[in-house]
């Protein structure tokens, strides 16, 4: 059966009436009349790229031949036209068709699978280089404004102390820590024994952490420890991975829908708290180079894990179970690489230079 249609050749914009024919499984054949038995040309219906299929409008269809775009426009196509076009017509395509049909379950059970492989290898080695590859192009003063953007949505949930946050600020820069960024430190009156970096160089750090503290070294050990998240962007790292990743497998499977965003989410999941452990030892133990560095008693950050794990003793006996669903090493893990890691540079014992305006500040901090 023939059908009627509009051809454009790519060259001129005046369409030229047509013929075409679907030779099943193989073409689509073009004559210049209605009973001609020889085409004047074939589209490999493999090639074919179907601009529309809605029987309601017209039916466009285009094919690339030599570097030039012909195209077809059939005026109200009728629905077998529509139907057939719209079917899978490659003999792979029926093939997978009839396995399926005949082997459900295995077919369903096998592609899962496949899935659930690409995406550990995907989630596991290919998301960290996607995620550090695009954060090195961010350039630091994006990076602060979004850390700002961060600051200022959480501003009406902190409690801020104006007062002892320039003490703290003068603090912080009485340790000379080395960063790329303006770092502004902030002290929240919350007696939650807490303190987080945002991405671009701002510390919030809770009174009931301060509170704790029995050293201005201890406090020292604490700013090592943030300013490394920071340094390290390791909050860009994981906020980049994450973007890329969700971009990815929407790419791949057209939307987050099903069982592919079961596992997806679930090895994103587990692969971010696995990476999140990671960069806090990463952090603790740049943290103590920060330390080292400036001549800082580096057992202070020991003494600092002793204070929260003293803390946080019911939780962590909890947690001991559950390691793998925490964002953070267990404490007496961390104290344990740290006193390996200070032993290994033959700093035990080691108290570190005076440093008078520190100390004299994190007094003045801790009184009022």
């Amino acid at each position: 059966m023939k059908f009627k249609a509009k051809y454009f050749d790519g060259k001129t914009s005046q369409p030229k009436e047509v013929w075409l024919k679907v030779i099943e499984d193989f073409e689509l054949q073009l004559f210049t009349e209605e009973y001609s038995i020889v085409p004047f040309e074939r589209w490999e219906l493999l090639q074919l790229k179907n601009e529309s299929f809605n029987s309601s409008k017209d039916l466009q269809l285009s094919y690339i031949s030599d570097g030039v775009r012909r195209s077809l426009e059939i005026e109200n196509p009728n629905q077998e036209l529509v139907n057939y076009l719209s079917n899978k017509h490659s003999k792979e395509d029926k093939i997978f068709a009839m396995v399926l049909k005949r082997n459900s379950y295995k077919v369903i059970g096998i592609s899962v699978t496949v899935l659930a492989v690409m995406i550990f290898v995907y989630v596991k080695w290919v998301s960290v280089f996607v995620g550090n590859t695009i954060v090195s192009i961010i350039p630091l003063a994006v990076e602060e404004t979004i850390g700002d953007n961060a600051f200022n949505q959480m501003n009406p949930f902190l409690d801020i102390d104006t007062p002892r946050t320039r003490l703290l600020q003068e603090f912080y820069n009485a340790l000379d820590f080395n960063s790329e960024y303006q770092v502004s430190v902030y002290l929240d009156t919350n007696k939650r024994v807490n303190a987080f970096a945002l991405p671009g160089g701002k510390l919030v750090v809770y009174d009931g952490l301060i509170k704790k503290t029995q050293s201005w070294q201890e406090l020292a050990a604490l700013f090592g420890h943030e300013l490394s998240h920071v340094n390290d962007r390791h909050s860009m790292r994981l906020l980049s991975r994450e973007l890329g990743n969700y971009a990815v497998f929407s790419a791949i499977t057209g939307d987050m829908a099903g069982i592919s965003s079961v596992i997806i989410e679930s090895a994103i999941s587990l692969n971010e708290l696995v990476y999140s452990r990671t960069y806090e030892k990463e952090a603790d133990l740049n943290g103590l180079d920060m330390l080292i560095e400036n001549d800082i008693e580096p057992e202070a950050m020991l003494r600092l894990f002793e204070r929260l794990l003293e803390e946080n003793k019911e939780v962590e006996e909890i947690l001991k179970d559950l390691e793998l669903l925490s964002t953070h090493p267990l404490t007496d893990n961390r104290m344990d690489y740290i006193k390996d890691y200070i032993e290994s540079k033959g700093l035990l014992g080691y108290l570190g230079k005076k440093n008078e305006k520190a100390e004299m500040l994190w007094k003045k901090i801790k009184e009022k």
